[in-house]
């Protein structure tokens, strides 16, 4: 973008949301908030952790994730897993472009651990977020 004396600027992009924490600035009083890499981290985990139907007005929204946790766990389960988070997060997270999508059986845990890969929009970084799936 070139202003008007002939310099050219950078556009930049940050993002910002609320931690669900709700915890508080110890300076400011005010509920803390994640920026940039953070909120986008956090709304990742946040589209495939929610249920369809649990977020008012957006009944699509999220992803059915819970609901193949109770299931037998086995290869078709896994790619069961697999397909629901990477329709959510194409589906509900622009800012990113997804480059992977793991899923690993914890047995000893009982646990399912999920790892993204991607890239943020306008960056060339790649990026990853794992997190651990538990029946409950």
């Amino acid at each position: 973008m070139a202003s008007r004396y002939g310099i050219k600027t950078k556009e930049s992009r940050s993002f910002k949301d609320v931690a669900l924490s709700f915890s508080r600035n110890p300076q400011t009083a005010d509920i803390n908030i994640l920026t940039n890499e953070s909120a986008i981290k956090q709304s990742v985990k946040n589209i495939v952790l929610t249920r369809p139907g649990e977020k008012l007005f957006e009944p699509l929204f999220g992803s059915d994730v819970s609901g193949l946790l109770f299931e037998n766990f086995d290869f078709i389960v896994a790619d069961q897993l697999r397909t629901e988070v990477i329709t959510a997060i194409e589906t509900f997270e622009p800012r990113v472009v997804l480059d992977d999508v793991t899923v690993e059986w914890l047995e000893e845990d009982h646990a399912v651990e999920i790892g993204v890969t991607y890239t943020i929009v306008g960056e060339n970084v790649l990026r990853e977020l794992s997190f651990l799936l538990e029946p409950r």
